[in-house]
Formats: C-alpha cells, sequence, structure tokens
C-alpha cells in the first residue's frame, strides 16, 4: 500500500510541475505590455474607445486608447514589460498630469505616450529593445539610454514643453500643430534643459542645452529621482537631490511630502521587481485510502530569482526546485543573461572637451554619443577641428579643438567676448562677459519669414561666436480667375507670380483687358482676376467748310457725319449746291467743302 501511495504521490508531483511550467509560460507571455505598477492618492483610468472610467489599481495592465489622469495629490508608476526590459527602467506620471496610450504596446518595439499635461519621469537608464517614448503637442522626446524628465506646461500666453536631461542623451523632435516633423532632432545632453514654445508660426526652441541644476525641479520630482539615484548614476549626486530637497520651504511641499528625505528609504531591486505570476493549486483528495493533502505552490519573482515547485503532505515533504531556463519563456536568441551589456548598472563615462584651455564635461552611457559644441571662435585663432570623435564614447575621453593662427582683428574688451547676430541681411554685434548669455531675443519676427529658433546657445558665452536666426521664407498661396476657371500657385513672399495661362477672349466674345491687380510683391494669399471687355469702334474727325468757316465732329467707324446747316447763298451771292463728297460711311479723317455756284 505504501509503495501505491507512493507512487501516485510521484505521479502528482509530476502533473504539478508540468502544469508549473505551462503555468509559468503562460503568464510569462502574458506579462507583456505597459503596466500600472504602483499609485498613490486619487488615480484613474479611462478609455477614450468605450468612454469608461475606473478607479486604477496596482498591476493593471493598460491599452491603446486609455487615459491616466492623476490628481494634485497623487501618482502613478508605468512599466512597460517586455522580454528583455528590467522592471527598473519605468516612467512615474506626477501629480496633476495626464497621458494618453496612443500606441500598442506590444513588448518588442519602443512604443509612445502622449503627455497632454502636467509632467512624467523616464527611468530608461539602459536600451534593452523597447522603451517608452514621450510626446506632446510640439514635441517628441526620445528616452533610450536616458533618465529625463519631460513637462508640457499649458500657459496664459503660450504652451511649452520642458524637457531636462539627468544621465545620457536625449533627442527631440519639434512637430507643427499638423503633426509633422520640423527639422531634425536634436540633442539634449546631461545635465541640460531645453524648452520648446508653440508659436503662431510654429514650434522653436526658447532655449537648448542650458545648464540645468537640482534646484531646477519641484519636491515631487526631487524625491523621485532622489529614489532613482539609488539604481543609477545620475549627472547629479544623491546628496545634492537631498540637498535641493531640503532646502526647499516646508510651506512649498505638499502634506504627501516629507520634511526632508531622511525619512524617505529606496527600496531594493529585488523588492521593486517582485511580481506574483501564478495561483496556488490544490488536490484535496489523494485516494479514497489516504487523507493527506498535496498543495502544489508556484511562484516567480523577478528575472533575476529562480521559480520554485514545493509539494507538501501531512507525512513528509518533497521539494521540486525547477531551473529560470527550464520553465521561463525562451528569451530571443541576440538576448544573453550573462553579457555584460546586459547588466543593470551601465557604464558611464566622462567626455571632457577643451576649448582653448578651457575644459568642459559631459557623461555619457557607454557606446553613446557626446554633445559636440558648436565651432568655437577664439580672438587671434581659426577654428580647423577636433583631434577626437564625440560618437560611441566607450572610455573616457579628452576631445581638444585645434587651432591655427589667424589675425582676426578683434576688439572685445579682456575677459569678454564677440556675439555677432545675424537676423536675415541684418548683422549686429555685441560685447558679452565670459560666462554670461548674450542679449538676444527669445524669438523675433521679421516680415515674409518664420522664425524657427536660433542656430546655437548663447546662454553662456565662452568664446567669440556667430549666432544666426534660423529663418523660413513664408510662402503665400495665389488663384488667378481666368473666364470663370480657377488656378492655384504659391509664391514666395515678396515675390511675383507668373500667371498660368495667357488670357484671350473669354466665352462672351470680350478681349483681355488686364488683371485686377499686381503680379509683383506678393505678400499675402491673394486672387486675382482677369479683366475682360467689349472693345469700342474706332472714331474719325470729320470737319465741314462752310464759306470758309469749319465745323469739326468726331464720327464712329462706319457710321455718317452729320452736316451743319449751310446758308443759302454764300459771301459772294453764290448759292449754295451741295457737299463735294459723300459722308454716310466715314472710315478716315474726312474734310467736306460746301459747294456754291
Amino acid at each position: 500500500m505504501k509503495n501505491i501511495r507512493t507512487a501516485v504521490i510521484a505521479g502528482l508531483i509530476a502533473i504539478a510541475a508540468i502544469v508549473a511550467a505551462i503555468i509559468i509560460i503562460v503568464s510569462g507571455n502574458a506579462k507583456k505590455g505597459l503596466y500600472i505598477t504602483s499609485v498613490s492618492g486619487d488615480v484613474s483610468v479611462s478609455n477614450s474607445d468605450n468612454g469608461t472610467s475606473e478607479a486604477v489599481s496596482a498591476e493593471q495592465k493598460l491599452s491603446q486608447g486609455d487615459i491616466i489622469t492623476v490628481s494634485e495629490g497623487g501618482s502613478a508608476t508605468l512599466t512597460y514589460r517586455t522580454s528583455k526590459n528590467k522592471d527598473t527602467n519605468y516612467l512615474v506620471v506626477l501629480p496633476g498630469s495626464q497621458v494618453f496610450v496612443t500606441d500598442k504596446f506590444k513588448g518588442k518595439e519602443d512604443a509612445e505616450l502622449y503627455l497632454n499635461r502636467g509632467t512624467v519621469i523616464s527611468s530608461n537608464s539602459e536600451d534593452l529593445g523597447a522603451v517608452v517614448n514621450i510626446r506632446t503637442a510640439n514635441s517628441g522626446v526620445g528616452t533610450a539610454c536616458a533618465v529625463s524628465t519631460v513637462s508640457y506646461v499649458i500657459g496664459e500666453e503660450s504652451n511649452y514643453t520642458e524637457v531636462s536631461s539627468l544621465g545620457g542623451n536625449v533627442y527631440i523632435q519639434l512637430y507643427d500643430d499638423q503633426g509633422d516633423a520640423v527639422n531634425n532632432s536634436e540633442p539634449l545632453g546631461p545635465a541640460r534643459k531645453a524648452r520648446i514654445i508653440s508659436g503662431k508660426n510654429g514650434p522653436y526652441f526658447a532655449y537648448l542645452n542650458e545648464n540645468s541644476s537640482p534646484s531646477d525641479y519641484d519636491a515631487h520630482q526631487l524625491r523621485e529621482l532622489f529614489t532613482i539615484s539609488s539604481y543609477v548614476k545620475l549627472s547629479f549626486t544623491s546628496e545634492e537631490l537631498k540637498a535641493a530637497y531640503d532646502a526647499i520651504p516646508k510651506e512649498d511641499k505638499s502634506e504627501n511630502e516629507p520634511e526632508d528625505l531622511d525619512t524617505v528609504t529606496t527600496p531594493s531591486i529585488s523588492e521593486a521587481a517582485t511580481i506574483q505570476t501564478a495561483d496556488t493549486i490544490t488536490t484535496d483528495e489523494l485516494s479514497s485510502e489516504t487523507d493527506e493533502t498535496v498543495t502544489t505552490i508556484i511562484t516567480s519573482e523577478s528575472s533575476d530569482t529562480t521559480t520554485e515547485a514545493t509539494t507538501t503532505t501531512t507525512a513528509e515533504t518533497t521539494t521540486t526546485t525547477a531551473s529560470e531556463e527550464e520553465t521561463e519563456t525562451e528569451e530571443p536568441d541576440d538576448y544573453d543573461d550573462n553579457d555584460p551589456d546586459n547588466d543593470f548598472d551601465a557604464d558611464i563615462y566622462t567626455v571632457y572637451v577643451v576649448i582653448d584651455g578651457v575644459t568642459t564635461e559631459q557623461e555619457v552611457f557607454a557606446g553613446g554619443n557626446a554633445v559636440q559644441p558648436a565651432d568655437p571662435i577664439i580672438d587671434g585663432k581659426k577654428f580647423i577641428g577636433w583631434d577626437g570623435s564625440f560618437n560611441n564614447i566607450t572610455s573616457d575621453t579628452t576631445i581638444t579643438a585645434l587651432f591655427e593662427d589667424a589675425d582676426t582683428g578683434s576688439s572685445a574688451e579682456e575677459g569678454s567676448h564677440t556675439v555677432t547676430v545675424i537676423i536675415g541681411s541684418n548683422t549686429t554685434t555685441q560685447t558679452v562677459k565670459d560666462g554670461e548669455a548674450a542679449n538676444i531675443p527669445a524669438t523675433i519676427t521679421l516680415e515674409g519669414y518664420t522664425f524657427k529658433g536660433w542656430d546655437k546657445d548663447f546662454s553662456k558665452v565662452t568664446s567669440d561666436m556667430t549666432v544666426t536666426a534660423i529663418l523660413e521664407p513664408m510662402s503665400c498661396n495665389v488663384t488667378f480667375i481666368v473666364d470663370g476657371v480657377k488656378y492655384f500657385t504659391t509664391v514666395s513672399y515678396g515675390g511675383t507670380a507668373a500667371a498660368p495661362v495667357t488670357p484671350g477672349s473669354n466665352s462672351q466674345g470680350q478681349s483681355f483687358a488686364g488683371w485686377d491687380k499686381s503680379l509683383s510683391n506678393i505678400t499675402g494669399d491673394t486672387t486675382i482676376t482677369a479683366i475682360y471687355e467689349t472693345p469700342s469702334k474706332k472714331t474719325y474727325t470729320v470737319t465741314f467748310i462752310v464759306d470758309g468757316v469749319s465745323y469739326t465732329q468726331t464720327v464712329e467707324e462706319g457710321s455718317a457725319a452729320v452736316a451743319p446747316s449751310a446758308p443759302g447763298t454764300n459771301s459772294e451771292g453764290k448759292t449754295f449746291l451741295g457737299w463735294d463728297q459723300d459722308y454716310s460711311n466715314i472710315s478716315s479723317d474726312t474734310t467736306i467743302v460746301a459747294v456754291y455756284g
């Protein structure tokens, strides 16, 4: 009997192991997607497709069309789970924010969230195959291999997007109101910030790659960044973030914020990543001959832990442990758990940029690109290039600007620099103290052009430089109307429109007499109409001479002249006999004389 019981238990253990493997495989596939992994305060999810709205719970999977709304006292953490991503790659939606799920998060490729208002913090310390990029009304932000913040602010005068990088390079693409990309994407380096303003003529950078500091962030942002700093090396240390947080007055912090960060405990990576993926499976009865109970428990934590299948009876305990390789869904061929490139702690290297003895530093993730400065302008020197590459940084690197002697004739004061500002055909210069910002407006208006921003950052001038306004010629739509038919063309602002056809006579037989307005100096959308007229007949001068006196009249071609009254006799007493020629069909200037006899 004991042997039979042992065989039954062994069989059930085998069945439980198979069920465990199936559950884990199915569970592993189901995990892929975008999840709300933690919530605090009032957070809701509504769906634009079906109009439903519901309160949020942790481990809620999100779908395309979902709208996540966070109250002023709440926050939500979103995690994009794929076969490669770590649970420490996540997104925090801060208080007062709203995001739309505009893509399908399939776990295979990058996807996009639309930030309708508020702020999100993106922690993507590694690009492991699929990241969450952020889109606003005027910008798209690529977040791979970076920790960044993105805010969309609806202001009284204008709306703007604020982006900052706290580690790694962030790439910003501007978009116009029609959703079309404007110019090429721009890199934003570590410890740098940018602001994109929605203007009348499209988005533009108010500033780009301006230095940032911990004091730029509010209390909630600093607390989240302080937590992230325990996992990832940021541009600012944990001590710097804590000091900035503690410096904020208590009255400027929300009720949910601690007075200082000494009481904040950052969770370990394993605690943050633990997820229950299977339920308990219970078999209450083994056979009619025993009252023993077999309980099989299958749990799975993060990818860094093993999966256990434990079988327990009242008589004895049997433990079966299946390795992760045997139970987890098979990883793609191009992913290696032993590859150091897939470790969480990505290498960060320092790039030292030396320009005329002045050194600046950038921190770049391994394999990333450093931000190449604008070509420096140094008094008495000619810049000829860099001695190294800013791309694919794989070690601490020093890159030096190369110069050759040149007579520039610069007259800038000692400790200051000459900044040349070019706006169209107008050039001005100004003298700026070293390290200070040039006095250049954030935006300009120039007739006939759309202002797209400035070609380089002028917030901290360290050498002579030229700043040029990026101007895009405006175009005007011109509509020609010829005998009721419309023709459309486009002309550059101030240009001359070319008529699409050469008008002759119209459908009514009238002749083309010209256009109703000038075709040159077009400065706005214009409609130009062809003018037609019925031509008037040719006229001639007819002169009647009666007894030496002339009578003149104008007569249309082919018409008859009207003879004046002639006296019966002339001054010589002769009698009027008639006129010397016919005047019934005038075809030229004519003189007609009264005949006397």
